[in-house]
């Protein structure tokens, strides 16, 4: 039985980190998108943002609010702040499953692809 227990736990952590991953991805693209227009609107151009995998651990409460980002490992200095801001703007997430303490550590792992400056009639 102890192994049964172990998959569901397993399975509702995995199911946690899919829906979190979700949030937090259109949320560091709703950020990039107004980023990317403040930046065009002040140079006049189109300008590109930076790109690439940006690694956090948030700490999360029992309740689902973002206390902090930790830990964070990106591309560039430009994309960890972009990361960090995402997170926080994302507060509060679903409360962590199982959680045995007053706050998880949730990892997260997103990608920032190219950007493309201009699309969409801006």
């Amino acid at each position: 039985m102890p192994g049964v227990i172990q998959q569901e736990r397993a399975h509702r952590v995995a199911m946690y980190m899919r829906e979190v991953d979700g949030i937090l991805g259109h949320s560091l693209r709703i950020q990039r998108v107004q980023d990317e227009a403040a930046k065009m609107k002040e140079a006049g151009h189109p300008v590109p943002l930076s790109t690439g995998w940006c690694d956090a651990v948030a700490v999360v409460r029992y309740d689902g609010k973002v206390v902090g980002v930790r830990d964070t490992q990106c591309a560039s200095q430009e994309l960890e702040s972009e990361m960090r801001r995402a997170i926080m703007n994302a507060s509060p997430l679903p409360p962590p499953p199982l959680i045995d303490h007053k706050e998880a550590y949730v990892y997260v792992r997103l990608y920032a692809p190219v950007a493309t400056p201009g699309v969409d009639g801006n």
